[in-house]
């Protein structure tokens, strides 16, 4: 009889080697569809704690990070993975992707935003809290503990002054977002301050300050005049349990660095990996907490994303995080440091897309160097089609997304625009087609008061000479009087006009503009003499063209000028439509009629239309990110337009490419490039993205013939 062994003993030998083939054999079955390449395989099977993953645009990032995640918790039972996100849509995209996986490896794992995630911190202590927004009524709350703090301040005189509530907030919530703590000193204030200038953001700083009144040098006014107040209103917010989105991040941070008891709860939740997707999204503030999470879990960190994609700038973002992260992670890091690792492989986008987005962002200099290989062997229709004028743009756009969608429902269309205001007269045209589109609501300028007040404006110049009721010219007086500075007459003053003007009796509105320039009354808020604003007035109203009107209405009204406080209400101040409408008019001459017709559908639909299942949208080009379509249309590629003008100014040019870059890879199969010869009466050479791209003299349409170029164009289209 042999000597008994034990078979554990035995088993011990080759169990290793079992453990991976099962372990192989289930990932198999739990998404099988998941084929890695090479270089996202490296990722999955790397052991380094900290790494980097720059992932360009279609090169399977979020089926990367996916596998990642199944590799970790299936290798481990005690592993939990935390995947911080910065949209909500990323995170429900990982999830439902993550789904398939078995139920005992997704309880592992959490997928949210970094808000969410700071808000799930929040209330382990504080159930209380209240989010403010402009969307809800708590938003009041918080203007009234600004009432109360602005009197304390010197930066106001002593004095409460409500048009800045609105803009205090934002400057509270840049300040957090660029890292200032409300409980440093001033010496500690100024180090921050030099950082953020050392990463040239100062200008978020100093553009909000001005828009409250702070003048001054900006290292001087933040320091002395607006960081006291700041520290004041941040704890005042606070113990008054309100909130705002950045500070769901901001006192997060605070309670991970500061607060024992959040620093057990997120010990308990034993992540020991953390995955921070979009990682050239994040700014100062987001910096900061996603290192105090790393710091307090003791986690691997594993950030992911594309430098070539930071489009953000505007919120605190730049791309330098991603670009050097051991510099920006050293306080977590000790002695190690990040692997890289490049995503070389690019399967959502058309080869030719791929090499010409290429040689586009090649052109800027401060960028992680890549070799991105098209996957898809077939090409994109590209189409530059340069046209005389803005207006000929509209018509055939107009004209191609009707066709498109009469003929081909379910093709995926993007109509974007470098602004916001490009849109407008598109979604007049295909309102009045009866085109089904989608646009956000934010972008939706039809609702507000000011369009509507604009556009009963444009009805005066028909009715100026009409004989009408001596209460409808006075009205009508008063309401242009109420726009042409900044700010509106007093009630007061309104009421005296008024009762003026009316024993008058003036039988049209040309006569009760002509009477008020006899107006013996003063005024207080910067009006000129009667006779000045009535000589504007005359200009505006005596318009004999629709085109005309529009350009004198924006050169008259300074109260429908470009307002940052306003535009936090309205979205028509944060770029009026003047120029923009105009454009479209050349196709109405003198034609108020139809103008105003075709204006007051767009505000029928604005106010109850159901964008659900439109496949066509508009949207501004940031709005591009993380979306793919069938076609994608951009409007106006011209110089002054992309890049914009203040962007050149200012040595912003590689912000522009970057955008300019992601709008262009959007595309599935059609990409097609407005060129308008004159933009806003203006004319305008072609972008210089174009000449970047390095496109085949092919992809320029010689010599449009406008009648039949939306056939032409339907017909090349791949669909």
């Amino acid at each position: 009889m042999p000597e008994a062994t034990d078979v554990r003993k035995l088993a011990r030998a080759c169990i290793t080697r079992i453990s991976k083939t099962l372990i192989a054999e289930r990932r198999e079955r739990i998404l099988p569809e998941f084929r890695l390449d090479s270089f996202q395989q490296r990722v999955v099977d790397s052991q380094a704690r900290f790494m980097r993953v720059v992932a360009p645009a279609g090169s399977g990032k979020t089926r990367t990070l996916i596998a990642k995640a199944i590799n970790v918790l299936d290798a481990n039972d005690n592993s939990r993975v935390l995947c911080l996100t910065f949209t909500n849509a990323a995170a429900n995209e990982f999830r439902e992707r993550a789904s398939k996986l078995h139920t005992s490896l997704a309880n592992r794992l959490q997928v949210s935003t970094l808000n969410a995630f700071g808000y799930d911190t929040l209330k382990v202590t504080n159930e209380s809290l209240k989010v403010v927004s402009p969307s809800n009524k708590i938003i009041g709350v918080a203007y009234g503990v600004i009432k109360k703090l602005m009197p304390e301040s010197s930066i106001w005189g002593g004095e409460t002054q409500p048009q800045f509530y609105a803009p205090i907030l934002e400057l509270a919530d840049m300040t957090k977002s660029l890292g200032f703590d409300h409980l440093a000193d001033r010496s500690e204030a100024q180090e921050q301050y030099s950082f953020v200038e050392a990463l040239d953001m100062v200008p978020l700083l100093q553009n909000l300050m001005a828009e409250i009144g702070i003048e001054d040098s900006p290292k001087t006014a933040f320091t002395s005049t607006w960081f006291p107040f700041w520290k004041k209103l941040t704890e005042k917010l606070w113990k008054s349990n309100l909130i705002t989105l950045d500070d769901q991040k901001y006192w997060a941070l605070n309670r991970l660095a500061n607060h024992g008891g959040t620093q057990q709860w997120l010990c308990g939740k034993r992540f020991s990996h953390i995955l921070v997707d979009e990682f050239q999204d994040i700014n100062i503030l987001d910096l900061f907490l996603i290192s105090q999470i790393a710091l307090v879990t003791e986690a691997s960190l594993i950030i992911v994303g594309d430098d070539d994609q930071c489009i953000y700038e505007w919120r605190g973002c730049t791309s330098l995080f991603i670009q050097r992260p051991d510099l920006f992670f050293e306080s977590v890091l000790g002695d190690q440091e990040f692997e890289t690792v490049l995503l070389k492989r690019n399967y959502r986008c058309p080869h030719n897309i791929v090499i010409h987005s290429k040689h586009l962002i090649n052109t800027n200099q401060d960028r992680i160097e890549k070799d991105t290989v098209p996957m898809r062997e077939d090409d994109a229709d590209i189409r530059i089609i340069p046209l005389p004028a803005a207006y000929m743009t509209m018509n055939v756009v107009d004209e191609l997304a009707a066709f498109l969608a009469d003929k081909h429902p379910q093709h995926t269309v993007a109509i974007v625009g470098r602004k916001k205001c490009q849109l407008i007269p598109i979604q007049i045209l295909l309102t009045r087609r009866g085109t089904k589109f989608a646009i956000d609501t934010d972008l939706n300028v039809f609702g507000g008061k000011a369009f509507q007040d604009f556009r009963k404006f444009m009805e005066f110049p028909k009715i100026y000479t009409q004989a009408r009721q001596t209460s409808k010219n006075v009205e009508d007086l008063l309401a242009l009087l109420n726009r042409i500075k900044k700010t509106p007459v007093s009630k007061q003053e309104n009421q005296e006009i008024h009762k003026w003007l009316s024993e008058k009796k003036p039988k049209t509105l040309q006569e009760a503009v002509i009477k008020f320039s006899e107006y013996p009354g003063k005024f207080k808020r910067g009006f000129v003499q009667p006779k000045e604003v009535t000589s504007d007035l005359i200009f505006f109203l005596e318009s004999t063209s629709v085109v005309a009107s529009l350009y004198r209405a924006g050169d008259v009204f300074k109260g429908f000028q470009k307002d940052f406080v306003k535009s936090k209400e309205d979205i028509f101040y944060s770029d009026p439509p003047f120029s923009h409408l105009a454009d479209l008019a050349v196709n109405y001459d003198n034609d108020f009629d139809a103008f105003l017709s075709d204006i007051d559908r767009a505000i029928e639909r604005a106010a109850g239309a159901d964008p659900r299942g439109a496949k066509i949208e508009l949207m501004t080009a940031l709005r591009t990110k993380g979306r793919e379509f069938d076609t994608v249309i951009v409007l106006d590629v011209n110089d002054g337009i992309w890049p914009n003008k203040k962007s050149q100014e200012e040595g912003r040019l590689e912000e522009e490419r970057r955008l300019f870059y992601v709008t262009v890879t959007r595309t599935k199969n059609n990409l097609l490039l407005f060129e308008s010869g004159r933009v806003q009466g203006q004319r305008m050479a072609a972008s210089p993205f174009i000449q970047e791209m390095a496109l085949p003299t092919s992809a320029w349409l010689s010599d449009p013939q406008l009648e039949r170029l939306s056939h032409e164009l339907l017909a090349q289209l791949k669909i």
